[in-house]
């Protein structure tokens, strides 16, 4: 049986989010302070060197939550994005770099594998036609930070917009879900209005019923491939929803997601994993 820990990386603008984990579940901010035989939850500690972490757990008989590949799937918009990827028809296409030559006429949006710079929307991350592809890579292969994941291209699919941002960011209905999968079965842990910068608009945006079995449905499609993960779910303009972005659980932001919620509910299955033999496929987890 494996005993849950949480390794969490003190973050001065996050103090709260910690004394309520701390108040939950088990946690530490040292690697030396985790015993053998613990399943971890790497809370804003796993990276940069994820691969080393995992290794030196494995060495005391612990493990991650998430593996390293499975991490690098999760990091890869082109894994779970592209032609054939898990989440094909439920998320923007999207392609990588050595693909651009073919991208067909359109507007797209350029990122890295992992992270974008939405801040700067108009100048390094939308292109509004495919000639304009090109000049906003070029911003982006100007920032190191970005540059050593990768680019791709994703479909610019327009969302419901409820205002704008800076640099005509589009603010959207979107929705930040988290997710845990215990014995094959994602459970949702909590879900919460994705823009904390724009509190305002969260009362006139919704997550319908809809909303939530669209995203269980990529879920069970993600469950395939990692364990803790975090779903970000938007209503395009025509009244859809998809999936905007995969993340892993454990470096992802709160947004307005309630972290008393979250740390419950995931202390609850982080135990079913930790004792199998003690679990089922029916869960009180909503």
């Amino acid at each position: 049986m494996l005993s849950p820990v949480v390794l969490y990386r003190n973050i001065e603008d996050d103090t709260q989010e910690r004394d309520i984990c701390a108040r939950l579940m088990p946690t530490t901010s040292f690697r030396s302070a985790i015993r053998p035989g613990s399943i971890v939850l790497g809370r804003y500690s796993v990276l940069p060197y994820y691969d080393e972490l995992e290794k030196e757990l494995s060495s005391r008989g612990s493990r991650l939550i998430n593996s390293w590949r499975e991490h690098r799937f999760i990091a890869d918009a082109s894994e779970w994005g592209g032609p054939g990827g898990a989440l094909e028809g439920m998320t923007p296409r999207t392609w990588r770099s050595d693909e651009w030559a073919n991208l067909p006429e359109g507007s797209y949006v350029l990122k890295g594998r992992t992270n974008s710079r939405k801040t700067q929307w108009a100048t390094h991350m939308f292109a509004a036609t495919r000639a304009d592809v090109p000049a906003v890579a070029s911003r982006l292969y100007d920032d190191p930070f970005i540059l050593q994941q990768g680019l791709v291209a994703r479909e610019y699919v327009p969302l419901r917009k409820l205002n704008d941002g800076l640099n005509g960011l589009p603010i959207t209905n979107e929705w930040r879900t988290f997710w845990l999968v215990v014995n094959g079965i994602p459970l949702i842990l909590c879900s919460g209005y994705y823009w904390a910068s724009h509190p305002e608009c969260a009362a006139t945006a919704s997550f319908p019923k809809e909303a939530n079995e669209v995203a269980h449905h990529a879920a069970v499609r993600i469950a395939d491939h990692a364990s803790f993960f975090v779903l970000d779910m938007a209503e395009t303009a025509d009244g859809r929803w998809i999936v905007v972005e995969v993340n892993d659980g454990q470096m992802s932001g709160l947004s307005m997601c309630n972290p008393e919620e979250l740390y419950a509910n995931m202390a609850d299955a982080i135990r079913l994993i930790a004792n199998p033999k003690g679990s089922s496929r029916d869960s009180d987890l909503p």
